[in-house]
């Protein structure tokens, strides 16, 4: 008896809990009546079953792990962004780590430089404070080369004897024991016919353009002078030198030549005017008090380029303008 009791008391309060359910809507406009409670509640919870939040990981501390967006959704790089960046990233480190970025020395391509300040900040190896230069013009150059040298070789073989020597490891002053202090370098082409240097310039439009107008830079000629000391002092007979200018785009025609005499003073020149410069370095204290080096002449030629240009210079030494300008910045306000 206790038992159907217990039974029909449930099934009444199933039965009422079914009414509220289907006419919860049709109950008085106060939202606090039961039967607005009642219903609202059996509801939302319906909802629930059926519409389930996301579930969101927690670590051990039950703390939400947020999840950063990666540097590719926050910068909108698409996959061909990537790729290229991938190919220059590339690019850049074999720069940097080939054996000529990583040379310290000074060669030929730079000793001959105009620019005395320039020289004297190399003398104290001074720190690089202009490392934006793009290498890609240098690779292109480099990889020319290359392809030069195996040109000359496969015209030795199709004339059956070696009229050219390519890339040839010359050394253009010998100064001291153990090679310390010599002008290492490396020979672009020496023509046993016709007893000449030549050396390949792989040049831009605006290179070009500004060597067919004023012809080749000193340093250029300079730097081919002492190739041809190199050859010489090898002995082989030396009679002319040559700068090759050949387009980095255009045809062969535009490839331009410039032949000089060979002449060993400008070797001899170069070599006493850097002799010089080591003493003048010591006698200033450049290396000590690097502001002195200011005192040393500057002369413009492809300062963009120099490793130690600045255009606001930090006043340190190290860092240099260009030709008349101060390297030490004026005091605020002056």
């Amino acid at each position: 008896m206790t038992a159907l009791r217990i039974l029909a008391a449930t099934l009444a309060a199933l039965i009422a809990t079914i009414a509220l359910a289907a006419n919860w809507h049709r109950a008085p406009a106060d939202p606090h009546h039961p039967l607005k409670r009642v219903g609202r509640h059996l509801l939302h919870r319906r909802q629930r079953r059926h519409h389930r939040r996301p579930r969101v990981v927690r670590n051990h501390r039950r703390n939400p792990i947020v999840t950063a967006p990666s540097i590719q959704e926050h910068l909108h790089l698409t996959e061909a962004d990537l790729i290229a960046e991938q190919v220059a990233e590339i690019i850049r480190y074999e720069n940097r780590n080939h054996p000529r970025s990583l040379q310290k020395e000074l060669g030929p391509s730079e000793i001959g430089h105009p620019c005395s300040r320039k020289l004297v900040l190399h003398i104290i190896d001074a720190p690089e404070c202009n490392p934006g230069i793009d290498p890609l013009p240098s690779e292109i150059g480099i990889a020319y080369h290359a392809r030069m040298e195996r040109h000359l070789l496969a015209t030795n073989m199709r004339l059956g004897r070696e009229r050219y020597i390519a890339e040839q490891r010359v050394t253009t002053w010998y100064a001291g024991e153990n090679g310390a202090g010599d002008l290492v370098g490396s020979a672009d082409c020496y023509d046993i016919d016709e007893q000449r240097v030549l050396d390949w310039k792989i040049l831009g439009n605006t290179s070009m353009d500004a060597m067919r107008l004023h012809g080749p830079k000193v340093s250029y000629q300079r730097q081919v002078q002492l190739y041809g000391r190199a050859y010489e002092l090898l002995g082989y007979p030396v009679k002319s030198v040559a700068i090759v200018a050949i387009p980095k785009s255009g045809t062969t025609h535009g490839i331009k030549a410039y032949p000089y005499a060979y002449d060993p003073t400008v070797a001899d020149e170069v070599q006493a005017r850097w002799h010089q410069l080591i003493v003048l370095a010591d006698v200033l204290g450049v290396e000590k008090n690097p502001q002195m080096v200011a005192a040393v002449e500057a002369t413009a030629e492809t300062c963009e380029f120099c490793p130690f240009f600045s255009r606001k210079p930090d006043g340190s030494g190290y860092q240099c303008p260009g030709p008349g300008k101060p390297m030490i910045p004026a005091p605020t306000g002056a």
